[in-house]
């Protein structure tokens, strides 16, 4: 039984990763070794309470997946519509268009100001990142 309306957050190798998503989303033994798991890439798993299962969140018609990526090819597009690609980077295009006075650099002011557009996203995992990413800049402090 899991805790109900609890945030889990789990960096761990690859491997790792690769069974819990198998489990998640009942992928047949044989089929294990070849789930792809992006670097550095998260994906957001509802799961019910009760059961312990993943619910279908249905984002995308073509994945299999009952994860939401937030980087993946279906919704790539609308990432770079939101984004903007002047670079091969989608975070170097969020960073640059999040730099106001174009100085090269990123204010704390500009960087909350980009993370509060992004937590405004319908996407759960583009908003749960954001999220993360603003109790980070809230909580730095800088000690020399």
């Amino acid at each position: 039984m899991l805790p109900q309306e609890r945030t889990i957050l789990i960096a761990a190798h690859a491997n790792t990763i690769r069974s819990l998503i198998a489990y998640l989303d009942e992928v047949p033994d044989e089929e294990v070794p070849h789930i792809h798991i992006p670097n550095s890439v998260p994906c957001i798993y509802k799961i019910d309470s009760t059961t312990g299962k993943a619910i279908e969140q249905d984002f995308s018609p073509l994945s299999k997946s009952k994860g939401n990526w937030l980087l993946s090819a279906e919704n790539q597009e609308r990432l770079v519509e939101n984004l903007g690609v002047d670079s091969e980077s989608f975070a170097r295009s969020a960073f640059a268009a999040w730099d106001v006075d174009e100085d090269g650099l990123l204010s704390k002011e500009e960087l909350m100001t980009g993370l509060f557009k992004w937590k405004r996203d319908p996407n759960p995992a583009i908003n749960a990142l954001a999220g993360k990413l603003l109790e980070e800049v809230r909580n730095f402090r800088l000690t020399l």
